[in-house]
């Protein structure tokens, strides 16, 4: 009886790490060839949000490389240890002039017992070396009060309008870098792959961390989509406790927080979001409509306004292209209940391999990415010459910001040394940067230096975590060093989680 006993923990335990061997394998494997290595926060905060709005085409992807590698093997592992008529024949083996004899099935399940031990060692290993889990947990042991001592609260800080308000046009594009442009100008390629882009940030202001074309340093709570969004209008990381219960489910994003979408709702902005795909995706949605009533205009309220048709749905939603026309439609409106802010998120740039629309050249043969970037870079382009020929435009300051850095795996994004920053870009700006050059900035410095390029006075010139970069003013990592930020934002913050996050 204890025998039979035996056996069926010895084959629950082979089942239980075979499939948590092969969810590990195919999924971690899946994660490293389409997104990278991502940070801890990021998978946490996916964890706590609902990942409504995913793109389909990678849903389909998940389920062809990862989910259905994982149902096949793992059937065909309990076959083979419930099957035994089929292979329950001995084994017979001579060596050193002895005999040996082994049941197949016996053979088989000692196999099993020992590549999902040492598997699901290897596996660990391999998890702590890519996503540092021991670091992370050894951080959130430890209790900062960084953010406190050096947040700025935008609530009860000194902000001056000009008497006459400027429009504001932001566009975040998606994964854009700097290393896409020429090494002659300052990214990282042979050839300059965004000239568009590169002629702009060349005759217009980029703040950059070299002499040349560059860009703010990613640290902590930076690194996706949301994240960035936040970092960039609120001046400060997206961090969330792994206790923490699902976030969205307050109807709430970050209610302790006052940004720049606060601060222009309060001084008559009209606001609108604008993305080519599902806007409930990562909270974008309640994030933009709790902190400023964002108009919210996306993939589904394109179908509504027959911009696309009902069945059109393509890598995340619908093309860049479609996203361009619907915006030019859209400031032939907002411009006559000026002063306004059209925020807009491009999308064609995503990972793995981006989006190629039809129209768009293959300057790059079989590189998709790097077509994806090559078109990204000429439609924002475009998009920006009609800006300049529009009425409105004289009065209007325009923002192009790399969301993050791009979590592609493409040859074209191999550093070799080169410090790979997000691109960015402030168009007829109402300040002019006498020290936009050499400076070491995150993120964060994105929210006080916006304001700032509509001309508004800033009290101090720091406002969340960031500073006014047309300022003189020290960014906290010019303060403290970019490491040492980066280390203390990693640890638990109590005013983070009761001010801010809750």
């Amino acid at each position: 009886m204890k025998r039979k006993n035996h056996k069926k923990v010895l084959f629950i335990y082979i089942l239980v790490l075979s499939l948590f061997n092969l969810i590990l394998f195919f999924g971690l494997n899946w994660i490293a060839t389409n997104v990278g290595i991502v940070s801890i926060d990021e998978i946490i905060f996916h964890i706590k949000v609902p990942l409504t709005g995913t793109s389909q085409s990678m849903i389909n992807d998940i389920i062809i490389r990862a989910v259905m590698p994982v149902v096949v093997l793992f059937i065909l592992i309990v076959i083979l240890l419930y099957k035994k008529h089929k292979y329950s024949f001995i084994l017979e083996i001579r060596l050193f002039k002895k005999e040996f004899t082994i049941r197949i099935r016996r053979l088989i399940i000692m196999i099993l017992f020992l590549l999902n031990t040492a598997g699901i060692i290897f596996q660990i290993v391999d998890i702590e070396n890519k996503f540092k889990i021991i670091d992370y947990i050894k951080a959130q042991t430890l209790t900062s009060n960084f953010i406190e001592l050096n947040y700025v609260d935008p609530k009860t800080t000194k902000l001056t309008f000009p008497e006459e308000k400027r429009n504001l046009i932001y566009i975040y594009l998606e994964s854009m870098e700097t290393s896409f442009s020429s090494k002659e100008y300052g990214g990282n390629q042979n050839i300059d792959m965004i000239p568009e882009l590169t002629y702009l940030a060349l005759n217009n202001t980029n703040f950059s961390n070299k002499e040349t074309l560059g860009g703010a340093r990613q640290i902590a709570g930076t690194g996706w989509t949301i994240a960035g969004m936040v970092a960039q209008t609120a001046g400060i990381p997206l961090k969330m406790p792994v206790n923490s219960n699902n976030y969205i489910g307050y109807n709430k994003f970050l209610p302790g927080v006052y940004n720049l979408g606060n601060i222009l709702e309060d001084n008559g902005y009209k606001q609108v979001l604008m993305i080519g795909s599902n806007a409930k995706f990562a909270g974008r949605d309640t994030y933009f409509k709790t902190h400023g009533n964002y108009e919210i205009k996306d993939y589904y309220k394109a179908i509504d306004e027959d911009i696309i048709g009902e069945d059109h749905y393509v890598f995340w939603g619908m093309e860049d292209s479609y996203l361009f026309e619907w915006a030019k439609k859209e400031l032939k409106t907002l411009s006559k209940q000026q002063p306004f802010n059209l925020t807009m998120l491009t999308v064609n740039t995503h990972f793995p391999d981006g989006y190629l629309e039809n129209s768009c050249e293959k300057k790059y043969g079989d590189n998709q990415y790097a077509n994806a970037v090559a078109c990204s870079s000429k439609q924002v382009g475009e998009f920006i010459d009609w800006i300049m020929e529009q009425d409105f435009y004289e009065n209007t300051t325009i923002v192009l910001v790399g969301d993050h850095l791009s979590m592609a795996e493409n040859p074209i994004l191999k550093s070799n040394g080169y410090t790979r920053v997000p691109l960015n870009i402030f168009i007829n700006s109402a300040k002019e940067a006498t020290n936009n050059k050499n400076r070491l900035f995150t993120p964060y410095d994105m929210f006080p230096t916006t304001l700032a390029s509509l001309g508004v006075e800033i009290e101090n010139n720091k406002l969340g975590l960031g500073t006014n970069l047309y300022s003189n003013e020290l960014t906290i990592v010019e303060k403290y060093g970019l490491n040492e930020t980066h280390a203390e934002l990693a640890k638990k913050s109590v005013f983070y989680n009761k001010e801010l996050l809750y």
